[in-house]
C-alpha cells in the first residue's frame, strides 16, 4: 500500500487469506483481535476491542503486550484509513 524508498519503510494491509494467515500464526491472539497488516519492521496493525467495543485500531511492536495496548487515538478503522491516507503513508500515530 505504500512504500519509502528513500527510507526503506513501508506498509501493507493484508488480504482476508492473509489475516487469517498471521492469526493462526499466533496462537494466542486474544478474543477479538485481529492482525490486518503490517509495517515492513515486523510490526502489526490490528482490529482489537476498546472498552467493549470493537473495531479499533492497535500498534503492536515487537514486545507489545496485549493487556496494555497501544490504540491509535482511539480511532476507528475508517477514521484510521483516512487518516493514514491524508498522511501519505506517513505513521502519523507516531508525531505526537
Amino acid at each position: 500500500m505504500y512504500e519509502d524508498l528513500e527510507w526503506g519503510d513501508g506498509f501493507e494491509l493484508f488480504s482476508v487469506d492473509e489475516i487469517l494467515l498471521h492469526y493462526r500464526y499466533y496462537n494466542d491472539w486474544p478474543k477479538g483481535w485481529f492482525p490486518i497488516g503490517a509495517g515492513f519492521d515486523g510490526d502489526l496493525l490490528i482490529i482489537a476491542p476498546n472498552k467493549d467495543r470493537r473495531g479499533y485500531i492497535f500498534w503492536m511492536e515487537t514486545g507489545d503486550s496485549f493487556e496494555e495496548p497501544n490504540y491509535i487515538g482511539n480511532l476507528k478503522f475508517d477514521e484510521w484509513f483516512n487518516c493514514f491516507c491524508v498522511a501519505q503513508g506517513s505513521k502519523f500515530w507516531e508525531w505526537y
